[in-house]
């Protein structure tokens, strides 16, 4: 889960593969969490819930924040949009077609906090 200042920096001013990245991470995370629960494997727990509560809140934040790059992101009713995930599918569409070198090599630019902003798909989610 991204601390607060690293949510807000990414919010604000961070390159759209994170916006992706943590949207996906935290989506994993909360499955993780909901479904070992649900199946015993983590007791049931006030803390859990508050945990995943957060995590959808921050979630939330990072999808709302798209509007930056163009996605309507929610709908009058807080639902993602179609545009949403339209852009989602064309993120992971490439994120999970990244040849293991690419992968290695943006593991290593994130962690040494080298600019990741050229990390895109090609072309445009609104094709």
């Amino acid at each position: 889960m991204p601390e607060d200042s690293n949510l807000k920096r990414i919010v604000e001013n961070g390159p759209e593969i994170y916006a992706y990245m943590y949207i996906q991470q935290l989506g994993g995370a909360i499955w993780r969490l909901n479904h070992d629960a649900a199946d015993g494997r983590i007791p049931d727990s006030p803390k859990i819930d508050r945990d995943i509560a957060e995590m959808r809140k921050q979630q939330l934040e990072l999808i709302k924040s798209l509007s930056k790059y163009g996605v309507e992101p929610l709908n009058e009713d807080g639902h993602p949009t179609e545009q949403y995930w339209k852009w989602y599918h064309w993120w992971n569409n490439y994120i999970e077609g990244l040849p293991q070198i690419d992968w290695q090599r943006l593991d290593k630019e994130m962690s040494e906090n080298i600019d990741v902003s050229n990390w895109r798909p090609p072309g445009s989610w609104k094709e």
